[in-house]
Order: C-alpha cells, then sequence, then structure tokens
C-alpha cells in the first residue's frame, strides 16, 4: 500500500452530500403461517436493505421473528429478543454494522399490559465511545404505531437496544433504518480525459487517514496489513495522497485525469484502517 503511486497533487473539498437510506424490515422472513419464527440468536444480515453492508443483530436472549397479524391483529412482521412464553433478557439486543453508519433509527413497541419505559438506543463508534442515544416512553396503556428512536452521528459501528419494566426488553422492534456506511462515489462517471475527477469518500470513521486506491487491471484481493483490509483490487496503486476525513467521516479528493487515459478501464477503492468502500468500476471516454 505504502508503495502505491501517487497520481498526482490533491485539493480537499469539503461539501454536503446526501446518503441512501436502507432499511430492515423483517418482511422477507418466512413464518409459513406460523405466528413466530425462531432465528439465529446471532442473526447475520448480508446486503442488508440492499447497503451491500452486512448487519449482525446478537440477541440479549432469543431473537424471534412474530407475525403481528396472528399476534395481535396488527400489520407487518418484527423482531422481539424474548423468549417466550416465560424467561427474560436482561442484557437487551445489539445491532452491529461491519462499516460505519451515520444515521440509525429504529420503530419499538408493545400492545399495552406492562410498562416497558424507557425505550432506549445508544450509539457507539469503532472505539466503543458513545456518540448518541435517544429514549422515549412507552407506558402500559401505548399500542402501535410503534414510537421511533433516531441518531445522527458520525462513526456508528454498534447500537445498543434496552427497554425497561417489569419485562425489561420485551418489546418489538421494526424498521432498522440507517444511512451512509463506508462508501466511493465517482464524478463525472464515466470519466473524462483531460479533466478532473471528484473522488468522495462518504460514511466512514472521522478524523481519520483514508485512502484512495486504483487499478487498471481489475477487480482482485490484495491485503493491505498496515490497515488491515483486504481490497478488491488487483495490483493496486494510490490515487492522490492521504487524507484525513472531516468529523463527519469524509474525504474528497479532486484529481486529473491524464489526458493519455481515454479508453482505459479504471477500478477504484477507498480505505481507512479496518474498512474499504464499495468497489467502483468506470472508464475513461
Amino acid at each position: 500500500m505504502k508503495a502505491w503511486i501517487l497520481l498526482l497533487p490533491l485539493l480537499l473539498v469539503l461539501a454536503p452530500l446526501s446518503f441512501a437510506q436502507y432499511v430492515i424490515d423483517f418482511e422477507d422472513f418466512n413464518l409459513q403461517g406460523q405466528q413466530y419464527l425462531d432465528v439465529a440468536e446471532s442473526l447475520v444480515i448480508p446486503n442488508a436493505g440492499g447497503s451491500t453492508m452486512t448487519v449482525t443483530i446478537n440477541a440479549g436472549a432469543d431473537n424471534r421473528i412474530y407475525d403481528l397479524a396472528l399476534f395481535a391483529g396488527y400489520v407487518g412482521q418484527s423482531l422481539i429478543d424474548w423468549p417466550w412464553p416465560s424467561g427474560s433478557n436482561p442484557a437487551g439486543t445489539d445491532i452491529l454494522f461491519d462499516s460505519a453508519v451515520n444515521f440509525f433509527s429504529i420503530e419499538a413497541g408493545d400492545f399495552g399490559s406492562d410498562d416497558d419505559s424507557p425505550l432506549q438506543i445508544t450509539a457507539y463508534d469503532i472505539n466503543n465511545q458513545v456518540v448518541g442515544s435517544d429514549s422515549v416512553p412507552w407506558p402500559s396503556t401505548a399500542f402501535p404505531p410503534f414510537a421511533v428512536l433516531t441518531i445522527q452521528a458520525a462513526g456508528i459501528v454498534r447500537v445498543h437496544f434496552s427497554s425497561g419494566g417489569p419485562y425489561a426488553n420485551s418489546v418489538f422492534l421494526d424498521n432498522i433504518t440507517f444511512e451512509g456506511g463506508f462508501t466511493l462515489d465517482v464524478a463525472p462517471d464515466p470519466l473524462v480525459a483531460g479533466q478532473t475527477g471528484t473522488f468522495t469518500a462518504s460514511g466512514g470513521d472521522p478524523v481519520t487517514n483514508t485512502y484512495l486506491a486504483y487499478s487498471l487491471v481489475g477487480p482482485g484481493s490484495t491485503f493491505v496489513p498496515f490497515l488491515s483490509v483486504t481490497l478488491d483490487l488487483a495490483a493496486p496503486k494510490q490515487g492522490g495522497g492521504t487524507i484525513v476525513s472531516d468529523a463527519q467521516g469524509t474525504a474528497v479528493w479532486n484529481l486529473p485525469v491524464p489526458a493519455g487515459a481515454a479508453g482505459r478501464n479504471v477500478w477504484l477503492q477507498a480505505a481507512q484502517f479496518g474498512q474499504v468502500t464499495n468497489l467502483v468500476a468506470t472508464s475513461i471516454l
């Protein structure tokens, strides 16, 4: 990695970015007409919500997907981390992301009968430092629609959910929504020889060395020891210089595309310690 060839001096540009939202709604689980389906206590969801990210839901007790119509005459399917009809879950539920996100929300609630207050989420970064939290009451008189809890903060890699009351952590969870993840965007696409290309890595860890890699060979697998990551590139080189990401986890390179590169294909990926972005394949006109 350190031997990557530098393209040309870069200009760091910070600009507001919009991020796609991805949703895990549990509707894809086939309950085969049953009221609930037991799923893994460490429930791994690859390509969660179409994001290319892997989300893992670690149960404190027992992950189950419920048909809310059969359970309570409501609509849809939701997750509950509770060993019905009896048991306990003192630990709560952890939701893990394989790369950092910058927005998280979840719907949570129950169907009356007991006080579950407070419903609470706490978000942590890669250093296990709290970066945000949210909480709402859910009294014994509360019924759906479920409450929405939200956190917006850079560098979220884990969210802990908990609820209170005599049956702690016995509420339903649905519509886990997140934004970002560590992504790379290239503009224009395709690139144009002799003009400037803008390469934006967003949703990474804030204030962190960020690297842009490219290959003229194609996709591959290259382990980079000093970053502890595997690039999805064959024979990668470094594009531009190392950028320290801003407080939102964003780094932007504005780089001239060589005039003699027309007709070439190029594959690009950005990296920070412990994580890489999506692979972008483009060409040069």
